[in-house]
């Protein structure tokens, strides 16, 4: 199973992990929004927030997807093969960034029928 360590979550450790700023390894994050094959049918933004919710710093334009990174991400998105506590961590940054403990509904919703359409319909429509 993929596990993710106790600081995945949080700002802390993002430079040794790879996510702030590493020049010399990695794929820019950019680069990967746009050809990740796992996030080709989201909306650019929910792509951006996936990744925060990983702890990149995508306004970052120097930040790299580093292999740890990607690996974390395969997990989430393809294999499901990750931990529960993992993925409900994920879950949590992904629609409350600030870890706060409340998302409006409003809010919660939106996201996620933004994530379930994805980029295959320019509008919601009941089935989404």
């Amino acid at each position: 199973m993929c596990m993710m360590s106790d600081g995945e979550y949080g700002s802390e450790g993002n430079e040794s992990r790879g996510l702030v700023k590493d020049t010399t390894e990695g794929i820019n994050v950019t680069y990967f929004i746009k050809n990740c094959s796992f996030l080709a049918g989201t909306l650019p933004h929910i792509s951006k927030r996936l990744l925060s919710a990983i702890g990149m710093d995508v306004q970052n334009q120097n930040a790299k997807i580093n292999w740890n990174t990607f690996l974390e991400l395969y997990c989430i998105f393809e294999s499901g093969n990750i931990e529960k506590e993992d993925l409900i961590r994920f879950w949590i940054k992904f629609f409350d960034p600030k870890v706060i403990g409340h998302v409006p509904e409003d809010t919660y919703l939106t996201l996620l029928e933004e994530l379930i359409r994805g980029n295959s319909l320019s509008e919601p429509n009941e089935t989404t």
